[in-house]
């Protein structure tokens, strides 16, 4: 459906006032960056976990735990499967390459 040069011109306004606040917002984040203090970020980890630990159940907070370190060691271990799926093809020749549409890795000669 082609767009109106009104509805073109609205949406490059749109476009533009997008783009100014992704503007500031990146000139107001390099600000932070700069002024960054790695004391204070500790200290706000440190106030943040003793909150955690104050709103949260001691099995509320075991049990997240589990799930995190079983997602760590699932992730792991999908790295690991794809490291050795890719020496095997290297060392028969073989170059792949990402099939975008169906999000998966296809081997080519």
């Amino acid at each position: 459906m082609e767009m109106t040069p009104e509805e073109k011109k609205i949406k490059a306004q749109e476009i533009r006032e997008y783009l100014n606040k992704l503007k500031k917002f990146n000139e107001w984040e390099l600000e932070q960056k700069q002024n960054y203090d790695p004391q204070v970020c500790v200290e706000r980890v440190g106030a943040l976990y003793e909150f955690g630990k104050k709103i949260f159940s001691p099995e509320s907070i075991e049990r997240n735990h589990k799930e995190h370190l079983d997602s760590l060691i699932f992730v792991q271990s999908q790295f690991r499967k794809a490291k050795e799926k890719m020496a095997e093809s290297l060392q028969r020749g073989v170059v792949g390459k990402l099939n975008k549409g169906e999000k998966k890795w296809v081997y080519t000669k």
